[in-house]
């Protein structure tokens, strides 16, 4: 996964513009490789798992700018694909949830 992503974000740098794509695409990409199926619940594992590892070796964290439940958005020269640094955007459904919760206990 990790390297048609890679190949994907050279090619959005070369064309000078944004990068995204759906988990559907991903995994249609990645499926003759032998890659299991991915989704958000699982990318999002991956992720949290690579922040243990240095900078250097967080693969995922050099590439994906965000990820949702769409898709992920690559990190590429384009500015409009620029970020804020730190955890990915949360869904509305998430944050209104959080809010929530922080209300009930507060």
């Amino acid at each position: 996964m990790v390297n048609a992503l890679q190949s994907l974000k050279s090619d959005a740098d070369f064309d000078n513009h944004t990068s995204q794509i759906t988990w559907r695409a991903i995994n249609s990409l990645t499926k003759d490789d032998g890659a299991p199926a991915i989704d958000y619940t699982r990318f999002a594992a991956l992720w949290d798992a690579e922040e243990k590892l240095p900078p250097q070796e967080q693969d995922l964290h050099n590439i994906v700018a965000s990820f949702d439940g769409q898709g992920v958005t690559l990190k590429t020269h384009d500015k409009d694909s620029e970020v804020p640094k730190g955890k990915p955007k949360t869904s509305g459904i998430q944050s209104m949830a959080k809010r929530a919760a922080a209300k009930e206990l507060g």
